[in-house]
């Protein structure tokens, strides 16, 4: 994925959320696109995050009546109840959907159900648990790897920086990647605590991963790439994803 591709779906959310400000006849079309990546599929990185948190941004009503749409269009029960979740995170208490939610349906009781399994399995006692648990694991990952967690930023971007070169070096290891998803691990779960990065840091980021697009785990140096550039103005991102070449202002494209 390119830089270009980057901010293709980052005008998609803009436009997405500019909807319930400005009449589009592409309304229809961008919505039912944010729902297609976001809650029919259902992904996982930056494309299906960005979609689920522009649905609640953009025209409440053809949101509404889209999610209604796909949810008498599809005959599975997950992605049902994935709709109804979301549609009563747009605004539960909206005419359009206490009337649809109203309805004799057996579609909608059994995304119901779906919905009320779902709550037991991830209840507030089981997430305090599983959070604790994941921060135990990603001590001893560090630790495996001889790296520690310390509590000043800046060593905490030094952390970064050695498990992008560890990365690197286990991804270009001909052998097998013994190591390869432990760092992998590791580096996800140091993006999860760390919350905010110097712009040096950010900018050693953009030009670690990058290199690393063309390797096994692809699709999650993508992702940590999405996180990048959520953080960055787009001048910042372009000059990091350029580095390689004599970029200078003069080169950077204005239209």
């Amino acid at each position: 994925m390119g830089c270009t591709q980057f901010y293709s779906y980052k005008a998609y959310f803009l436009a997405g959320a500019g909807i319930s400000e400005f009449k589009s006849k592409f309304a229809d079309t961008i919505v039912k696109n944010l729902i297609g990546w976001g809650v029919i599929e259902a992904e996982i990185g930056f494309v299906g995050t960005g979609s689920r948190n522009t649905l609640r941004e953009t025209d409440q009503e053809t949101a509404i009546q889209a999610l209604i749409e796909f949810f008498r269009e599809t005959h599975f029960t997950d992605v049902k109840a994935n709709i109804l979740q979301h549609l009563t995170l747009i605004n539960s208490s909206h005419r359009m959907i206490i009337e649809f939610l109203a309805q004799p349906s057996q579609d909608i009781i059994l995304a119901k159900c779906e919905l009320e399994r779902r709550k037991e399995l991830w209840s507030d006692g089981l997430s305090r648990e599983a959070e604790n648990w994941r921060s135990k694991e990603f001590h001893k990952r560090l630790s495996f790897l001889g790296l520690v967690s310390r509590n000043t930023a800046t060593d905490n971007e030094e952390t970064i920086y050695n498990l992008l070169l560890l990365l690197e070096e286990e991804e270009n290891r001909l052998e097998p990647k013994k190591k390869l998803s432990e760092v992998l691990f590791t580096f996800n779960d140091f993006l999860y605590y760390q919350k905010k990065y110097s712009d040096e840091c950010l900018y050693k980021m953009v030009v670690s991963l990058k290199k690393l697009l063309s390797k096994r785990y692809s699709g999650n140096y993508t992702d940590y790439l999405w996180r990048c550039a959520q953080n960055m103005s787009y001048p910042e991102f372009y000059r990091a994803w350029n580095s390689s070449s004599s970029t200078t202002d003069a080169d950077f494209p204005t239209e």
